[in-house]
């Protein structure tokens, strides 16, 4: 009997050293990126690569990814300036256009001869899928475009012969964050069917989940 009685005098001694351990366990979050103020960039190309090519266009445009491989274009630090500047695009309507993936010559020149600005350029996306329905898809695929001051700070950094030294863009164009946003046209309701619809569900920071659930349709009697 003495030994049960210590047994469980261990146990419950055991479970509050657990519990109160557990409760005093520090809420541990992933380390974050930690923010760069523009002015900490040493030149425009700089700013592009951190707050533009790092933060939209490296998921795809990485070695190893298949959009990368397709394109041609890696845009992570270590090569994006080289892979970018006078480069004939892999694109072969654009190359037949005399594109470049930027070119270097400046001026009104340099912006229409990019194929970057062709690229990026949402709110002109009438004209791009028009008349250059060879040239693929707007950049990033949406659906969120850059913004109309990261386009507009990309288009001055070009003008200006786009180099990668040096403070030649209007960094007041970061302070225009709107982006373009086409307009939804609904299809039309069709005549019969079924819609099905999955309500919106929180996912907490740094808890990103995929999931698969089956559910069977009876549609027979629809």
């Amino acid at each position: 009997m003495k030994k049960n009685k210590k047994l469980i005098s261990y146990a419950f001694y055991l479970w509050l050293f657990v519990f109160f351990s557990c409760e005093s366990e520090p809420d541990i979050q992933p380390p974050q990126d930690e923010e760069m103020f523009l002015e900490d960039y040493e030149s425009s190309y700089n700013i592009i690569q951190g707050e533009i090519f790092d933060k939209h266009c490296i998921s795809c445009h990485i070695a190893g990814n298949t959009y990368a491989a397709e394109s041609g274009l890696i845009l992570t630090t270590d090569i994006s300036y080289e892979s970018l500047i006078n480069v004939t695009p892999k694109n072969e309507k654009a190359a037949e256009d005399g594109l470049f993936r930027v070119s270097s010559a400046g001026g009104i020149q340099g912006t229409n001869k990019s194929f970057l600005i062709e690229k990026i350029n949402a709110p002109n996306m009438d004209h791009f899928y028009d008349d250059h329905e060879e040239y693929g898809n707007i950049m990033p695929i949406g659906p969120l475009y850059l913004t109309n001051g990261q386009i507009g700070f990309i288009w001055d950094w070009i003008s200006e012969g786009a180099p990668d030294t040096g403070y030649v863009a209007n960094i007041a164009f970061l302070d225009n964050i709107e982006r373009y946003d086409p307009e939804f046209t609904p299809l039309e309701s069709p005549d019969s069917g079924i819609q099905i619809h999955l309500g919106p569900f929180e996912v907490a920071p740094q808890q990103e989940t995929e999931f698969f659930y089956y559910s069977e349709l009876n549609i027979n009697e629809v």
